[in-house]
């Protein structure tokens, strides 16, 4: 799997000036420093905002375990930082058809993952599945059909074509 390239981290590097430091420690006549200063809190920290890196990759250990309604919560906010992912749209879309509750919303979703460029072997077939599961053969038996061409070694495209 590859990696948008508008995903990429950015680290911030940060120098501290080292002007007016001594390693000499100070003397006697010197007074210590005072430590004055309170510890803050740990709910007052400032929290890091996710992104949609970080929610896809949540997306996929939901669906790994099998929550399918954190995983659609979790694809739906990277869909939301990120409309441009295709992958998060084939992976909702692989949540909706996975949970057999809306092949329509997993069409849409298989649909616009293809518009964004994700030509891969699988969504083809899960989007013909999702079609035929609903009736919808003469839209299947193309997908299957683009399935077996991407992927010639793939028996289960063969076998969902023979059926359709």
């Amino acid at each position: 799997m590859s990696v948008d390239p508008g995903f990429s981290s950015r680290l911030a590097v940060t120098r501290r000036s080292t002007k007016g430091l001594s390693k000499r420690a100070p003397s006697a006549a010197s007074p210590a420093p005072k430590k004055n200063r309170k510890p803050v809190p740990k709910s007052a920290a400032k929290e890091r905002t996710p992104t949609a890196v970080d929610s896809y990759q949540r997306g996929l250990r939901f669906l790994a375990d099998r929550n399918y309604d954190e995983a659609l919560d979790a694809f739906d906010q990277t869909i939301e930082l990120d409309p441009s992912l295709a992958l998060a749209f084939y992976n909702r879309g692989l949540t909706h058809y996975t949970r057999r509750d809306d092949n329509d919303l997993a069409i849409d979703d298989f649909d616009r993952a293809v518009e964004l460029g994700f030509t891969d072997a699988l969504v083809y077939p899960n989007r013909a599945n999702a079609c035929s599961r609903k009736g919808d053969v003469p839209r299947a038996l193309p997908d299957y059909t683009q399935a077996i061409e991407l992927e010639p070694e793939n028996p289960l495209a063969y076998l969902n074509r023979g059926e359709v």
